[in-house]
């Protein structure tokens, strides 16, 4: 009788292991079924270490960059209220670029999420220094590329912004 018993625990945990390969490693169901899902196939192994990446990656978009000059490049996410007075580099698209009278407004945005926006504004002092700062926010605008813009983080009405300096690709 505990012979019988154990060889029918052997053979239930066969099944079993059968069953869980078959789901996650082979073809075929214990119900025959032939068209398993490509995501139920996925051994649940590969599908923890997926989402080990994914964790891993969202962690770098989210701290800022640093170059190896050491000059560290932030996202608009990262630009908060402590930093005012602070000269800073940040990545970003920029869009709605408006020059009312000598002055370049315009809207800096997350380079990976849009959501996130601050006022930039380029004065008519620093944009005659250098006239190909302006073209080159109109064109990034216009194609929605990215650059990198160097300025002040400021507050103007509550609100924060960027007092651009330099404005360029790489």
């Amino acid at each position: 009788m505990k012979n019988n018993m154990a060889i029918w625990g052997v053979v239930l945990a066969a099944i079993i292991g059968v069953g869980c390969f078959m789901k996650f490693g082979g073809g075929v169901s214990l119900s025959g079924n032939t068209d398993v899902k490509k995501s139920e196939q996925q051994p649940i192994a590969q599908a923890a270490v997926s989402t080990q990446k994914n964790k891993m990656s969202d962690k770098k978009e989210t701290e800022p960059q640093t170059t190896e000059s050491g000059e560290t490049i932030f996202n608009v996410r990262d630009i908060n209220s402590s930093m005012i007075g602070r000269t800073v580099t940040v990545v970003c698209k920029v869009g709605n670029v408006k020059k009312p009278k000598n002055t370049v407004f315009f809207d800096i945005q997350d380079a990976n999420n849009i959501k996130h926006v601050i006022k930039g504004v380029l004065f008519n002092k620093t944009n005659q220094d250098n006239e190909g700062r302006q073209p080159l926010l109109e064109e990034c605008a216009a194609n929605r590329n990215s650059l990198y813009i160097n300025g002040e983080v400021s507050s103007y009405n509550g609100q924060l912004e960027i007092k651009a300096w330099k404005v360029y690709t790489k």
